[in-house]
């Protein structure tokens, strides 16, 4: 059977075959399928020791059509993107940060896209906010994919406790989920909020924040240098 004739219904497994192998995206029920190489292993070509070899291919097998680079599906919900995930990162409340031809989107747990590949760079979701890049500008989005504070800082990171680190010139300070700046830029390097106090450097050198900014642990004098 040839491609041109293959199934190409929502029953057709389109595995995105890396030359590592190790991502298999599937489209039986939206099933975001991590399983080994031996599921069709006359199909997918797999070496002596199950390894996949060579680049990225596209293969028919009895009933199905194994594609990694078949036409593109754009439409959300829908797991056969057949295109290749340059990268991926880690499930973060509920969602995972995927990158496909060269823009970050996110899938669930059942495979399927929730949010369209449209953002230059991500952080992942953290208290319901993911810091996202646009247009070289870092803003924050909810679970929906709609902006909640619009694109204007350098570098943006992480909710946690309420708050956000975000980088205005080469300062840091944070801010609400409103977008409100609470804590004004001063800091060289800013952590997130895990908990009530937070790593921050300020003159050079570490000490601890709280909520409002205030150090509440000074930094330690540097060692003398020994002679």
């Amino acid at each position: 059977m040839t491609g041109s004739d293959a199934p190409r219904g929502r029953s057709c497994l389109r595995f995105l075959l890396s030359r590592a192998g190790w991502l298999l995206l599937g489209g039986l029920g939206g099933s975001l399928l991590t399983a080994g190489l031996s599921a069709h292993p006359g199909a997918l070509g797999a070496g002596p020791s199950g390894a996949l070899a060579g680049p990225p291919l596209a293969v028919a097998c009895s009933g199905c059509l194994f594609a990694g680079l078949a036409p593109a599906s754009s439409e959300l919900g829908q797991v056969s993107l057949g295109l290749p995930v340059e990268e991926a990162a880690p499930f973060f409340e509920e969602l995972a940060a995927v990158k496909i031809a060269g823009r970050w989107g996110f899938i669930d747990k059942s495979g399927r896209l929730a949010i369209a590949p449209q953002f230059e760079d991500t952080t992942g979701f953290a208290s319901g906010l993911a810091a996202v890049k646009i247009a070289g500008r870092w803003g924050y989005i909810d679970k929906s994919g709609q902006l909640v504070i619009p694109p204007q800082f350098d570098y943006a990171k992480a909710f946690f406790s309420g708050l956000g680190a975000v980088l205005v010139g080469e300062r840091w300070g944070y801010i609400d989920r409103s977008g409100r700046m609470i804590v004004p830029p001063q800091f060289e390097s800013a952590e997130p909020h895990y908990n009530r106090v937070t790593a921050a450097k300020l003159d050079g050198r570490w000490v601890y924040i709280d909520r409002s900014g205030q150090v509440v642990i000074a930094a330690l004098p540097a060692p003398e240098r020994q002679p």
